[in-house]
């Protein structure tokens, strides 16, 4: 039922209950000319005459009385509708969906979860994990993060702060073929790499799409773990972000190889996305919960 429509039944029903379009009126705090015509606008929306009116009574019509009888019903839903409404925007309770890199959410997300789950225990977090994000429709996704920059749409951003990557290779690796000072030298070595590449990830972000990268690639997958993986066991030298690989620096299973301004010349901004509009407690405590933790896991 219309939102005008709910407020022309709810003065029917009070000008039932009450016999008269003065006390109606005083009760919902209007002149009895615009509860009348609240009444009106009723009957000429449904095409029936609802009520017969005389001086000194208000009498139900036929259709009069079927309505008022459904209308009770109908009044009472809405209220349930309206406290559940209510209920879950203030208590933080229920699903919330995040879009975002299964890496990203390995090493940004998921070691800050369980805080967050101990501190709001009715709360249910669904991960819609996959490598390849484009413009998001948030249809079926409370949240999203996206790396870099935006297009232009209707979402709401906040951001969750920066990242650099590096270049890294495992000690063996180092070892066997030495490491490079530049970019120049980085074209010479055997490269992993990503297959779809951005504007901030890849190889061909630094070197370009030139032979050079495609001669010298051993291999290529968009999965960042893999790529990691791969390069802790010596397949090759590796561009990725450093929250991909922070872990495995500080073990020293991989080796930052210092290549002059590569930190500086691969910052990008990250950003959580939502939809416009009055977000519920429970997106709300989430949103708080990333910009929080993912800030600190970017540093």
């Amino acid at each position: 039922m219309a939102g005008y429509t709910s407020h022309n039944l709810e003065a029917f029903v009070d000008v039932v209950r009450l016999k008269s379009f003065s006390a109606a009126a005083r009760r919902r705090d209007l002149t009895p000319s615009s509860v009348a015509r609240q009444v009106s606008s009723l009957e000429e929306e449904l095409g029936v005459k609802l009520l017969i009116r005389s001086t000194r009574s208000v009498t139900l019509t036929e259709a009069g009385c079927i309505l008022f009888e459904r209308s009770r019903q109908i009044l009472e839903e809405m209220e349930d509708a309206k406290r559940a409404a209510t209920l879950l925007r203030d208590d933080v309770r229920g699903n919330v969906r995040l879009a975002c890199w299964p890496t990203f959410a390995k090493c940004c997300v998921l070691p800050h979860l369980p805080s967050l789950l101990e501190q709001y225990p009715e709360l249910r977090v669904d991960l819609d994990l996959t490598e390849r994000l484009h413009e998001p429709v948030l249809s079926r996704t409370d949240l999203v993060i996206r790396i870099g920059p935006l297009s232009n749409s209707n979402l709401l951003s906040t951001s969750l702060g920066s990242q650099s990557s590096v270049v890294v290779a495992c000690p063996a690796y180092l070892e066997r073929y030495g490491a490079p000072r530049t970019l120049e030298e980085c074209a010479k070595h055997r490269l992993i790499d990503k297959r779809h590449g951005t504007e901030l990830m890849g190889w061909r972000a630094l070197l370009g799409e030139g032979r050079a990268v495609t001669r010298q690639r051993v291999l290529q997958t968009d999965d960042l773990e893999a790529q990691a993986e791969a390069c802790v066991e010596g397949v090759g030298l590796l561009f990725i972000p450093s929250w991909a690989v922070k872990g495995r620096i500080s073990t020293g299973a991989l080796i930052k190889v210092k290549i002059s301004l590569i930190e500086e010349r691969s910052k990008a901004e990250v950003h959580l996305l939502r939809n416009p509009g009055t977000p519920t407690a429970t997106i709300r405590a989430f949103s708080d919960f990333l910009r929080s933790k993912v800030r600190l896991s970017l540093e």
